[in-house]
């Protein structure tokens, strides 16, 4: 269309229907390439892979990908490894494997993007040439004086057309009106065409896109054999060919033209390799290391303003493997669990029965530094493929047809965006475990560091930090819970239950199912006065209330007269106390520590020196434990049946 637009600038050769024809081809030739060129500037250059989306794709690995609540307890697989093996069937998973194909296929999008470049920029060159090869001819046509008709010549000889010349005014409307356009259209075409080819990232779209962009270059092909008359397209190829100047030779004898065009072609490549294909292939593979690079089978849970600890639970870690359940194997992993832990072993018998002042911005932070700066470490605890990798280097994504995976070097990009969030790659030392329970230090409140480890294996057979065995052992309701984990997996007392009882007695899960029954010799200060008023039993049971917590309705004391075998004027205490306090131990209590308990009874408020009590002892095989619905069937025996009752 441009080689036939310019018959309009010559008198003969075209009739007025033919001009008008050729006006509206080029307009419409303008027009379309214009448009398509718009259309893909405005709506197609945006960039896909872009820094912001490094960072993107950050936040989507420790927001989503190692979520806790995305883990599968099945497989033993965070998202974020189900989504690197491209097992999964999502719109995460489709753009990974967009990715992961235009890095590592046998002719990577880089390369594929270079050659499509290379040949769109040598199609570009092709109508470069054309187009200043018109613009020469052009120019170098014999100048004519304005009244001179003889512009466009038939030769009867050859049977052909002359272009013998061209005045001034036509030559400047020539290269205004159809040479400067062309060459714009194309120089657009160019760089367009270079960017959009090096910024798609599917590598069947890069082979379409280059396609696309040659249907643009051949739409004055179309304009013109759809619109020129057959007499147009007669006389074009009878035109006789019109001198482009005469030849200049630059160095080595290659012509300047020449060497302008050379210049060109390598300029545009390389322009179009440096400023757009390598920043979109970096960025690619950045975001493909900030998904899939480094450590990928651990989950997370904490990090917020209800849950601060960002507690790590890497499927493997160290010595600790991943499982489906810590009890399928009929307690053999539970044993070596908690032998490597608590240095206990495994009961069958034992059932288990189950605010802050800082920020939520706070707490955001540092759960994407420590989950970021844990997936990109090398610690020799995930295996021994990270610790191979070299400083500076990271394992790559996996191959999804032998699973391998490799050390590459981490992109700058995701260096940079890894800075930003203050997240150092390639650390070596790991953070340590998350504390537990221990023996030596009893029930104490256990504080989770701001960040720790607590494998999957935990996750199984201890459930949440600080442990299930804490939970059991320490804060468990069911006190037959806290005495069965102290007696039969940790084989120590408790510190504060008399458990050994509990656990002979009892079957409700307070505990308060333990009864205490036990005889005294009590020699009265002032037997007469005794004898007149007996209320020697009030002080003494005020003071076992004291001591026991128990409530006055379960304590009983019978006073009788303490009979042969001992002196006269002593009194036998018949003392039961029944539902007592999982926490009170009474024994050897009861029994050695007399003396104590004489001066307690004596500090009572309301205590009578002058009726009240001069020494106390205990009877020998007197104190024994029981259960409290014993005594209670048994209350007449057990506490004495020849006096009443002392309510």
């Amino acid at each position: 269309m441009w080689d036939a637009a310019l018959l309009l600038f010559f008198r003969k050769g075209t009739n007025y229907v033919e001009k008008v024809i050729l006006i509206v081809g080029c307009m419409l030739n303008y027009f379309l390439q214009m448009s398509l060129l718009l259309t893909i500037y405005l709506n197609m250059l945006d960039s896909p892979y872009t820094v912001d989306t490094i960072q993107e794709m950050l936040r989507w690995r420790v927001d989503n990908a190692h979520s806790n609540a995305a883990f599968d307890e099945v497989t033993g697989k965070s998202l974020l490894a189900r989504l690197c093996d491209q097992e999964l069937w999502s719109y995460e998973q489709e753009e990974f494997k967009l990715m992961y194909d235009y890095l590592y296929k046998d002719i990577p999008g880089a390369l594929l993007s270079t050659l499509a470049i290379v040949m769109w920029v040598l199609t570009i060159m092709v109508e470069y040439r054309r187009c200043v090869e018109q613009a020469l001819a052009v120019i170098h046509l014999p100048a004519l004086a304005k009244d001179d008709k003889a512009e466009f010549v038939w030769n009867r000889e050859d049977e052909s057309y002359a272009v013998v010349g061209m005045n001034s005014l036509k030559r400047v409307l020539a290269l205004v009106l159809l040479s400067l356009p062309r060459l714009f259209v194309m120089l657009c075409l160019g760089f367009i065409g270079c960017q959009y080819l090096a910024q798609t990232a599917n590598l069947g779209d890069i082979v379409l896109n280059a396609v696309a962009l040659a249907f643009v270059m051949d739409v004055d092909e179309l304009v013109a054999n759809v619109l020129l008359t057959e007499r147009l397209r007669s006389i074009l190829p009878k035109i006789q060919p019109m001198s482009c100047g005469q030849r200049k030779r630059g160095h080595k004898c290659c012509p300047f033209k020449d060497m302008v065009r050379y210049a060109i072609t390598a300029g545009l490549v390389t322009f179009a390799l440096v400023y757009w294909l390598i920043p979109f292939d970096q960025n690619v593979r950045g975001a493909a290391m900030a998904l899939c690079g480094g450590f990928q089978d651990f989950s997370y849970e904490g990090g917020t303003s209800d849950s601060p600890p960002v507690i790590l639970k890497p499927a493997k870690w160290r010595e600790d493997s991943w499982v489906s359940s810590c009890h399928s194997d009929g307690g053999t992993t539970m044993d070596v669990y908690l032998q490597r832990y608590y240095s206990a072993r495994y009961n069958d018998s034992v059932q288990n029965n189950t605010a802050t002042t800082l920020t939520a911005e706070y707490y955001d932070r540092l759960k994407r530094r420590e989950v970021l700066k844990f997936a990109y470490g090398l610690y020799a605890g995930f295996g021994s493929s990270f610790s191979e990798c070299a400083q500076g280097e990271i394992l790559g994504p996996q191959n999804p047809e032998t699973a391998e995976r490799t050390c590459i070097k981490i992109p700058e990009r995701l260096e940079k965006r890894l800075g930003t969030e203050q997240v150092e790659h390639g650390h070596r030392t790991g953070p340590g475990n998350c504390p537990r329970f221990t023996t030596t230090d009893g029930c104490v409140t256990i504080q989770n560091p701001d960040v720790c480890v607590w494998t999957w294996l935990s996750e199984k057979c201890d459930e949440k930090p600080p442990g299930l065995v804490k939970t059991d052992a320490c804060d468990s309701a069911d006190v037959i819970t806290q005495c069965e984990t102290w007696h039969y997996i940790l084989s120590k007392p408790h510190p504060t239950f008399n458990c050994d009882q509990i656990l002979e007695y009892c079957t409700s899960p307070n505990g308060d199912c333990v009864a205490v029954r036990g005889q005294y010799i009590i020699e009265p200060t002032n037997w007469t006065a005794h004898q007149a008023n007996q209320v020697l039993d009030t002080p003494f049971k005020t003071t076992l209330q004291q001591w026991s917590g128990v409530d006055a309705s379960k304590i009983t004391i019978n006073l009788e007269e303490a009979g042969a075998g001992y002196p006269a004027r002593t009194l036998r205490a018949y003392v039961c106390m029944k539902n007592l306090p999982p926490s009170y131990i009474p024994l050897p209590g009861l029994r050695t520590d007399t003396a104590t308990l004489l001066e307690d009874i004596q500090a009572q408020t309301g205590y009578n020196p002058n009726n009240g009590i001069a020494s106390l002892d205990w009877v020998p095989n007197t104190f024994r434990y029981l259960a409290t619905t014993d005594m209670d069937s048994k209350m007449d025996t057990l506490c004495g049946a020849t006096v009443p009752t002392v309510p």
